[in-house]
């Protein structure tokens, strides 16, 4: 459809990884506009985060039985939260998701080259809600990168921690080591630098830039 309406008179791609196929397809201007969150409706504070490993989504093999990950946790001196429960509508599941976070020092996400589904890109990393949601909400983002060039920039190093995907046991001693540095004031700072970079306030005014509108 984008190659052939005049209903485009510019697109967007969230990753600069996706910049030259799409402008050399599409006959509008073509633009990176990366992933957000919604920062300014995270409700949280810092007496909020209670769990210090959170699991969000699909992981590695060794890291998707949370009855076997907890049993680890729990060996490890770690508090350690499954996979949120589903709800009944989609507002619900939003829900639980939301108080997944809010609870959360440190959120589990690893990117497709380790923790592949049938739902996801076969070949390509990038970076999804769990990332930006996390940080919203002052979460660390426990696991592996997306390697993108927009992961890299939009991604702060101070709130990541890389861990083991094939070593429940080694990626539980790295989470240890990065939480003896989380902190009140690094919880502030993640949600500081996710309002300045990531809400999708200042993406709408990015399209509103171009578009020309005031």
């Amino acid at each position: 459809m984008a190659r052939s309406r005049g209903w485009y008179d510019h697109l967007y791609v969230t990753d600069q990884q996706d910049l030259d196929m799409w402008a050399a397809a599409v006959p509008c201007p073509v633009g990176v506009l990366p992933w957000g969150a919604d920062v300014a409706g995270a409700q949280v504070s810092w007496a909020d985060k209670q769990v210090e490993l959170q699991r969000v989504g699909r992981q590695p093999q060794v890291w998707d039985d949370d009855d076997a990950v907890a049993g680890a946790a729990a060996n490890a001196g770690v508090s350690f939260a499954g996979r949120p429960p589903f709800g009944d509508t989609d507002e619900a599941n939003q829900a639980f998701v939301e108080t997944a976070y809010r609870q959360a020092k440190a959120v589990l996400a690893f990117g497709t080259r380790t923790a592949r589904a049938k739902y996801n890109h076969p070949t390509k990393d990038y970076v999804t809600a769990r990332w930006t949601d996390s940080l919203a909400y002052g979460c660390l983002v426990a696991g592996q990168v997306p390697d993108t060039p927009t992961a890299r920039e939009i991604l702060p190093s101070f709130a990541l921690v890389q861990l083991s995907d094939t070593d429940v046991a080694q990626g539980l001693e790295q989470l240890k080591a990065a939480l003896t540095q989380y902190d009140e004031e690094k919880f502030t700072a993640i949600r500081t630098w996710a309002r300045e970079h990531l809400d999708w306030r200042s993406r709408l005014d990015q399209i509103a830039a171009d578009a020309a509108v005031n």
